[in-house]
C-alpha cells in the first residue's frame, strides 16, 4: 500500500479520539498491544499483508491511545477541594498580572509532602502581583478543579487546560504568596530584552500601531483591547497575532543578519538558519 504513514496516522488518530471519549480501558489497550506484538515477532518470516496490516492497525491506535492518557494523566486530583500548600515556579502571568501560571514542585497536604509533578495551576489573584516569571513561590489555598463542559460535542475547558499540562485551579491574594526564590539570569534577562524591545515599539509609534507591533512581535495577543481583538476575530486573522510561522522567520532574519555580520560562510548560515 502506497501512503503508509496516512494510513498510519488515521489510526493513531483514532487512538486520541478514543482516549478522549474514555470508552475502553488502558489495561485493554495495553493488553491488546502486546499480542500485537507477540504476533508481528511469531509470524515475521510468513507474515501475510493482512496480518501485517491488522497489526500496524492495532499497534497505531494503542500508541495514539496510551500518548494521549499519559498527557492527559493527572497526578493533583486527589486533592481537589482540599487546602494545600503548593511550592512551584512562575512560568506565564497574564498582561494585567492578576493571573499566574506555577509549574509545581512540591504539594504539602496534612504535613505530607508529594514531591515534584509535571503539572501546573493558574493562580487568580484577586489583585495584581509584581512577581516575576522564573520566580519559586510558595501559597496555601483551596485547590478547586477546572469546569469540565457537560456537552461533550462542544468546547471543554478542562480537557484544552490538560493538554497543556494545567489540571487545577486556586484563588488567593498576593498577600498570601510567599516568594522562596526570586527569578534566575535567564529569566531577567529576557525580561530586559522584552522591555527594551517594547519601549523602543512605544515611542517609536503611536497606541494603536505599537499595540499590534507588540502583538506580531511577542505572540501575545493580550497587548490588544477587547474591540479590536473582535474585529480581528470576524475577518479571520486572529493567527497573525499568535505564535506562528511569523514568529520563526523573524527568528531566522535576525539570526541570518548576525551571522552574516561575523562573516559565517553562506551555505553554513543557511543550514543553520533554514527551518527543517
Amino acid at each position: 500500500m502506497k501512503n503508509k504513514l496516512i494510513f498510519t496516522s488515521i489510526f493513531y488518530i483514532i487512538g486520541i479520539v478514543l482516549a478522549y471519549s474514555e470508552t475502553i480501558a488502558v489495561s485493554t489497550l495495553i493488553i491488546s498491544g502486546i499480542i500485537a506484538i507477540v504476533a508481528l515477532y511469531i509470524s515475521f518470516d510468513k507474515i501475510s499483508n493482512l496480518i501485517y496490516y491488522i497489526i500496524i492497525i492495532c499497534l497505531s491506535i494503542i500508541i495514539g491511545f496510551l500518548f494521549t492518557k499519559n498527557n492527559l494523566n493527572n497526578q493533583v486530583q486527589n486533592y481537589y477541594n482540599k487546602l494545600i500548600q503548593v511550592e512551584g515556579k512562575v512560568t506565564e502571568k497574564n498582561l494585567t498580572s492578576d493571573t499566574i501560571i506555577v509549574e509545581i514542585n512540591n504539594i504539602y497536604y496534612e504535613g505530607k509532602e508529594t514531591g515534584k509533578l509535571k503539572e501546573k495551576l493558574i493562580i487568580n489573584l484577586e489583585d495584581k502581583t509584581n512577581i516575576n516569571i522564573g520566580s519559586v513561590i510558595s501559597i496555601e489555598s483551596r485547590l478547586l478543579e477546572p469546569i469540565s463542559s457537560t456537552n461533550r460535542y462542544i468546547f471543554d475547558y478542562n480537557k484544552y487546560l490538560k493538554r497543556k499540562k494545567i489540571t487545577g485551579n486556586m484563588f488567593s491574594n498576593t498577600a498570601n504568596i510567599k516568594i522562596i526564590k526570586e527569578e534566575g539570569l535567564v529569566y531577567k534577562l529576557r525580561k530586559s530584552l522584552v522591555n527594551r524591545i517594547s519601549e523602543f515599539i512605544t515611542v517609536s509609534t503611536n497606541d494603536r500601531n505599537g499595540m499590534i507591533l507588540k502583538s506580531v512581535v511577542f505572540g501575545d495577543n493580550e497587548y490588544l483591547d477587547d474591540d479590536f481583538l473582535k474585529d480581528i476575530r470576524k475577518t479571520g486573522i486572529a493567527h497573525i497575532f499568535a505564535v506562528s510561522g511569523l514568529h520563526i522567520g523573524i527568528l531566522i532574519v535576525v539570526f541570518t543578519f548576525i551571522f552574516k555580520f561575523l562573516r559565517f560562510p553562506l551555505p553554513k548560515c543557511s543550514s543553520i538558519c533554514s527551518p527543517r
